[in-house]
């Protein structure tokens, strides 16, 4: 699903024309339906200023070793970045130069504290990982072993180890990557795998997205014994997206919903005994008027999510208060989010997709989170939470499946 959704940020989002038509936040299309309206933030909390390459699409942003924000410019075929303490004034964005590979499609960006002066990113384009040196703009490029692999959901560990999910339909596989390029790719072994967003918790562990099984699966070496684990949602099809770790030592994702219920937030816990509960929007927009919570990020002691194609955020609480706010401007939309080394929210704003039109404005956003009221009457939502029991392994670390109750692969 997310390796489909990325695709159509080049314009291949014909699948996706139904579950995203409808009403919006942007002032173009008036109020998105629901319960109420979403407050639009007031004047000072939002500031925007435009990418100089037209149609970048702006997607993934994180913060730089040198305290700058850097972000992928997915048709743009660069990497961009932002200067915090002129922001938004004219020339506080600056631009590296093009790519070395043309339609390359760097998607997510990422620091990596053991390289001082470089930001990593993927290329879902061309099957690469690659850095800029953040004093040169130089590019460095490495290629992944599996042709077609699709690489995205790029992240590291507390040893300075890259992680990505290997996205192309039919692979099933996550992989890590030195510093120095060496790639190891691991295959789940697991029926329809498809992993595409990864992040590390607390305990240094591997979690990644699965959208071909509709779950979160976990991956650790015990033993130097490669071990999967699989948790399946309880919306299905959820449609998951995008996991990053969340101040409270859970693992959090987004939901698309696409032809269901709508976009939903959730959370997964971590430990023997993992739960799982999914949190809905207030305003709930269940296909074909469905929003895409597409990335989502911890800022502030809470977890912010982006709802692409509808010019919002969201704030999640750790305790489950969920709140929406339209973002003002017409058109204004926000993407992919990440906190700021000045203690914001920022964000990017690209059209990046072509079936909603008047959505989407070429520029990079800050969201002042310190002047939004931290109460919210907003209603909490815990909807569905269930309990899974860890699956047994074989000695391979596979999955042993039963069948009427007796292991079938032992």
């Amino acid at each position: 699903m997310r390796s489909s959704l990325i695709m159509s940020f080049a314009g291949f989002a014909a699948v996706f024309a139904l579950a995203l038509a409808g009403c919006k936040y942007s002032t173009l299309a008036g109020q998105l339906p629901g319960p109420s309206p979403a407050p639009t933030l007031g004047p000072g909390i939002v500031s925007e200023e435009k990418i100089p390459t037209s149609a970048a699409t702006p997607l993934g942003i994180a913060t730089g070793p040198d305290g700058n924000l850097w972000f992928a410019e997915f048709d743009g075929n660069k990497i961009g970045k932002v200067v915090p303490g002129t922001f938004p004034a004219g020339g506080s964005i600056v631009e590296c130069g093009p790519l070395p590979t043309t339609n390359s499609a760097p998607v997510d960006v990422v620091n990596d504290p053991s390289t001082a002066n470089k930001v990593w990113f993927d290329e879902f384009g061309n099957d690469k990982i690659a850095n800029v040196d953040t004093s040169t703009c130089a590019y460095s490029e490495f290629t992944i072993p599996t042709p077609g692999a699709q690489p995205e959901g790029l992240t590291v560990d507390q040893s300075g180890v890259l992680w990505f999910a290997e996205a192309a339909s039919g692979l099933g596989q996550v992989a890590k990557m030195t510093i120095g390029g060496a790639v190891t790719e691991y295959t789940t072994g697991l029926s329809g795998s498809n992993p595409i967003s990864v992040a590390i918790a607390s305990d240094n562990s591997v979690w990644y997205v699965d959208g071909g099984r509709n779950s979160i699966g976990h991956l650790t070496f015990p033993g130097g014994l490669k071990t999967v684990v699989d948790y399946g949602l309880p919306t299905n099809p959820a449609d998951p997206f995008e996991i990053t770790l969340g101040p409270d030592g859970a693992l959090w994702f987004t939901e698309l919903g696409i032809n269901t219920v709508g976009c939903q937030i959730g959370r997964i816990t971590t430990g023997g005994s993992p739960s799982i509960t999914e949190y809905t929007l207030p305003l709930l927009q269940p296909s074909p008027d469905g929003d895409l919570c597409l990335d989502l990020t911890s800022a502030g002691g809470n977890i912010w999510f982006a709802e692409a194609d509808t010019g919002a955020i969201g704030r999640v609480t750790t305790g489950g208060v969920v709140t929406e706010y339209g973002i003002p401007g017409s058109g204004t939309t926000a993407v992919y989010v990440t906190a700021g080394p000045d203690s914001n929210l920022w964000f990017t704003d690209g059209a990046f997709d072509g079936t909603v039109q008047g959505v989407g404005t070429n520029q990079i956003g800050r969201v002042k989170i310190g002047m939004i009221p931290a109460l919210s009457t907003a209603r909490t939502f815990k909807a569905k939470m269930s309990t899974h029991r860890l699956p047994l392994l074989n000695a391979k670390g596979e999955v042993i499946r039963r069948v009427n109750g007796r292991p079938i692969n032992p």
